[in-house]
């Protein structure tokens, strides 16, 4: 599991990181984006990143980094957990 993943999990915010093979980060970030009623633009408005970036992410051609990732959970309202991740 990829970095990104670990983070997205920790961002989604139901109860701890749990292992979702089948899902990307993308695809939570869609979904995240679609519950919160947030366009690509407002996003980019909320987090100070370009609707370049968000689209990749929300397509897979980019994984982020952890500051982006705490952008976008900061702007969807979700709770961020930083201590949980052990390198």
């Amino acid at each position: 599991m990829s970095l990104a993943s670990i983070v997205w999990e920790i961002l989604r915010n139901v109860g701890g990181v749990r292992k979702v093979p089948d899902r990307s980060c993308g695809s939570c970030l869609k979904d995240a984006m679609s519950e919160a009623g947030v366009t690509v633009g407002e996003l980019s408005r909320r987090t100070g990143l370009s609707t370049k970036t968000i689209t990749n992410l929300r397509n897979g051609r980019s994984e982020g980094n952890f500051n982006t990732w705490r952008k976008i959970a900061n702007a969807l309202g979700r709770k961020v957990v930083e201590d949980v991740i052990q390198l």
